[in-house]
């Protein structure tokens, strides 16, 4: 399939007569167009003779050989569960086709399998995290390394399973709950999914509060050596250094919620200010840290 294929798209109603011009569109590679009929008269011919009358013309207008594909999807606009989904207050009709007709073979279904697939990984991550301390713990020879060894043990923990599940819980809120999420695309053909369903239920709340309290203990297994004297300029350096390591070790989470509309939060405005300075300070963190390795990359260089 070309992905550069240039195509145009015109589509006009037959029965009843289109009063306002056809919609025309162009569009290069892969696109989907959504249109939806809310006039009086295409509601009074269906309610008359039980259908409307469309024509849609796609002309390919490339030069290329290479094979061109149109898929062309049409679901019957009088099926009675669908004015479910225009009451419904989570889910958007337009939005939730026309990501339908985007998911590429269900692309997007397949996100979220794999998400499910890391959060079954993390669970043998932890496990084995946890048993490499007991190790450690119960050793009756200190090693010289012991300490640096946990050290590694606790930033694992929170690069590949604090943040992946992080990651993947937010995907998957973002991908089953927002208005064209995977909920209220099964909704367009399988009414049990219709019913509103809220994302902070129970059970994902408890899931959620977990992980991202786990993320911030990290805080408190790291502590800097005690010294006799400390200046108010190395005290509040370290204060801003565990600042910006919490933001980072919450940074998944903070940045879905800023990214979240109203149809996942029942407050965005307020829990996106809230979220707004933690996931600010994460990402500037991350490109500092960024940036200091790439300094610290070149000067290797130079001196090697």
């Amino acid at each position: 399939v070309d992905t550069t294929a240039y195509m145009g798209l015109k589509v006009e109603r037959v029965d009843p007569p289109q009063k306002t011009g056809e919609l025309v569109r162009e569009a290069t590679g892969e696109d989907a167009v959504t249109l939806e009929d809310l006039s009086a008269e295409g509601a009074e011919a269906l309610k008359a003779k039980g259908r409307v009358l469309w024509r849609a013309t796609v002309t390919h207008r490339g030069n290329s050989g290479t094979q061109v594909r149109f898929a062309i999807f049409v679901e019957d606009s009088a099926v009675q569960h669908l004015d479910r989904i225009h009451a419904s207050s989570q889910c958007s009709f337009a939005r939730s086709w026309r990501a339908f007709n985007r998911q590429h073979q269900g692309q997007h279904h397949e996100r979220l399998v794999w998400c499910k697939s890391l959060l079954g990984l993390s669970l043998v991550t932890g496990s084995l995290a946890t048993y490499i301390v007991m190790q450690l713990s119960c050793a009756r020879e200190r090693p010289a390394c012991k300490g640096y060894v946990f050290h590694a043990v606790v930033l694992a923990k929170c690069v590949l399973i604090d943040l992946v599940q992080q990651t993947c819980m937010m995907l998957y809120l973002l991908g089953w709950f927002e208005a064209e999420g995977l909920r209220c695309q099964l909704c367009l053909f399988q009414p049990e999914h219709c019913p509103s369903e809220h994302p902070f239920s129970p059970a994902n709340s408890a899931a959620f509060a977990s992980t991202v309290v786990s993320s911030v203990t990290n805080q408190f297994l790291f502590r800097p050596a005690l010294r006799s004297s400390e200046s108010e300029e190395d005290k509040c350096l370290r204060f801003t250094a565990r600042v910006a390591a919490a933001c980072i070790s919450t940074l998944p989470f903070t940045t879905g919620i800023f990214s979240a509309t109203s149809e996942l939060l029942s407050a965005p405005l307020l829990l996106q200010v809230i979220a707004f300075f933690p996931c600010c300070v994460g990402w500037l963190s991350l490109a500092m840290l960024a940036l200091c390795a790439f300094v610290a990359f070149c000067n290797g260089l130079a001196e090697g």
